[in-house]
């Protein structure tokens, strides 16, 4: 019962990390690595941007790439979410030195960034997770990527391979339980959010992320789920914070794995809860 219950722990650690830097209480102190470094490609500007299924290009310079996942200390193995890029997102605090590392690949496999990770230590009691730890890490992104590794003391313990495209999102609607789209939904009502994406790379499956945001999406607080499988997810309004105008709205992140799409809903109204009603 315990590893179960720290089992959904850790799924609701992963899922605040992915959208806010991570807090530096317990990280691990770790050993030596070299700074931070930039190779002739990514000078030259290989790459520097990527066309989507509609020919749209999509700038990928000043992008940052979050990595996340469970790391097995006893194995030196890592369990890899699927990874992210976003434009302008707040980096995480990285060490000078250390065991892990980070490291971006170009198409012929030299190393065009390199970023040292602390871990951050499993605080479980139980027996099964004493040596499990966690890796979370918003980076720069270099344009010339072609593969994304995560290394230890020089060992290459897990990768992910950046595809040719980039998924698309074509459509998201937000309706109630019937089906009818609307601008108000009554706190009582289920909310059903179903979204249309596609990619060109039929050998990537696709997984999503659905936010919400209830200020106009000035920013994006609730994560709703993480490495969402389906393409629609319903939910019941009133586990929703509400607000006086059309200031509702979701965000769905499409990821191949990597290379990412990101779309948001139409707005609408959720009534505030009034205490005492």
């Amino acid at each position: 019962m315990e590893s179960i219950l720290y089992a959904k722990s850790m799924m609701m650690f992963l899922l605040i990390i992915i959208c806010s830097a991570v807090l530096s209480d317990h990280i691990l102190p770790v050993g030596n690595v070299s700074a931070v470094k930039e190779g002739d490609n990514y000078s030259r500007g290989c790459g520097s941007s990527l066309t989507n299924n509609n020919n749209v290009a999509y700038h990928r310079l000043n992008q940052t790439l979050s990595v996340h996942g469970m790391v097995n200390l006893t194995e030196s193995s890592i369990n890899l979410k699927p990874s992210i890029i976003l434009p302008s997102s707040i980096l995480t605090d990285r060490p000078a030195y250390s065991h892990f590392v980070v490291d971006l690949l170009d198409v012929k496999g030299r190393v065009i960034a390199h970023y040292p990770t602390d871990i951050i230590a499993s605080m479980a009691k139980v027996k099964e997770w004493k040596n499990i730890a966690y890796i979370s890490e918003t980076v720069p992104y270099s344009p010339c990527t072609a593969k994304i590794t995560i290394n230890k003391d020089g060992k290459e313990l897990v990768s992910q391979v950046v595809s040719p495209h980039a998924p698309e999102i074509k459509s998201i609607n937000v309706s109630d339980s019937s089906g009818n789209p609307g601008l108000i939904f009554p706190r009582t009502s289920n909310i059903t959010v179903e979204w249309k994406a596609q990619d060109l790379d039929k050998d990537y499956n696709l997984s999503y992320v659905l936010l919400y945001s209830n200020n106009g999406g000035q920013n994006w607080p609730i994560t709703i789920a993480d490495d969402i499988k389906e393409n629609s997810l319903t939910l019941n309004a009133s586990s929703l914070p509400g607000n006086s105008a059309n200031l509702s709205q979701f965000r769905v992140i499409a990821t191949d794995g990597v290379n990412t799409d990101v779309l948001d809903s139409n707005p609408f109204s959720i009534p505030i809860l009034k205490m005492g009603h």
